[in-house]
């Protein structure tokens, strides 16, 4: 980013530990893929969301290692039942 410049990311996070949890994974291992396989006709397209979902980092996570690497005045939202995230953040000297 050039100086001052903003960094805006739509990310999928991990289901946070909640009740719905259980739901939410059920909908990623199953749902999602048996979709993609009726409607595009190619499961195995759809088969690798639900792992690297749940291999991302959560959005904390990813806001803390955006403050790491020097941006500032980072925050986020979540969105779908915590399952999405939009982080932002400003690169100093703008």
């Amino acid at each position: 980013l050039r100086r001052g410049g903003r960094l805006v990311t739509l990310d999928t996070t991990p289901p946070p530990r909640n009740i719905l949890r259980p739901f939410i994974q059920v909908h990623l291992r199953y749902v999602i893929p048996t979709l993609g396989r009726l409607i595009s006709g190619h499961a195995d397209a759809y088969r690798y969301l639900p792992e690297s979902t749940l291999g991302f980092k959560s959005a904390d996570e990813l806001a803390g290692l955006m403050r790491a690497a020097g941006l500032q005045d980072v925050a986020y939202r979540r969105f779908m039942f915590d399952t999405m995230a939009v982080h932002w953040g400003t690169k100093p000297g703008g």
